[in-house]
């Protein structure tokens, strides 16, 4: 007798997750999201991850009181164990940061930035850093910029350009459902974080000149350099 076929598996459900309770912060299976349902890979996560845990310790914070602080549906995102290749929500992540500046008393958007650079030094470690500051130019993060993004996230895009002449490099970030403030503002502070390490420039300011959530088009992300 022939051996019963097993269904094939719906590919268009794997590598997806999301954040459920009350399962003890859990991320369930999912299928592939819907309009407005933008996800981020799971690398990204385990940088978040890490980061949280070094502002802490700089903070002098204990993380599960800091944990226990927070409202029960955010705290999934800081205490997943992400695996590295599947898509988790990003839904959560605006108000999430919100509330973890109001717990450390910082200003919000100085924290969000501040929380980008940290994910991107904690993510690549020292010998990534030192390779940051190896190849790292500001022509190179324009060129790349996008790729990077669509990599991290399953929707939308991060394009850039770079003025020699004016030393000026400017992002704009357009197309993501799961836009926020904050969220937009760690994508700068990523941004900051290579640009601090760059040999042959020096960084010397940068600023958010549009936001999606102030109605603009695009949230355009500038930075200048002056070659050193």
């Amino acid at each position: 007798m022939p051996r019963p076929l097993c269904p094939a598996p719906d590919r268009r459900r794997a590598g997806y997750a999301q954040f459920s309770l009350p399962r003890p912060l859990a991320w369930q299976s999912e299928g592939v999201p819907r309009g407005g349902e933008a996800r981020f890979k799971g690398r990204l996560g385990i940088g978040l991850r890490k980061a949280t845990k070094e502002i802490l310790a700089a903070e002098g914070r204990d993380r599960d009181r800091f944990l226990a602080a927070l409202p029960e549906e955010l705290r999934g995102p800081l205490t997943e164990r992400y695996v590295a290749t599947v898509w988790y929500p990003t839904a959560p992540m605006e108000s999430l940061f919100a509330h973890m500046a109001k717990e450390l008393g910082a200003e919000p958007e100085a924290f969000a930035r501040r929380l980008g650079a940290t994910t991107v030094n904690a993510s690549a470690g020292p010998m990534g850093r030192s390779l940051i500051a190896l190849i790292a130019t500001p022509p190179r993060l324009a060129k790349y910029a996008n790729t990077v993004w669509r990599q991290l996230h399953d929707e939308g895009r991060l394009d850039a350009r770079f003025d020699r002449a004016e030393g000026r490099l400017v992002a704009e970030s357009s197309g993501w459902s799961s836009h926020g403030p904050l969220t937009c503002l760690t994508t700068l502070g990523s941004m900051e974080a290579i640009a601090e390490r760059m040999r042959g420039y020096e960084f010397t300011s940068s600023e958010r000149e549009t936001c999606v959530s102030a109605g603009s088009a695009t949230c355009r992300l500038v930075l200048r350099f002056r070659r050193t």
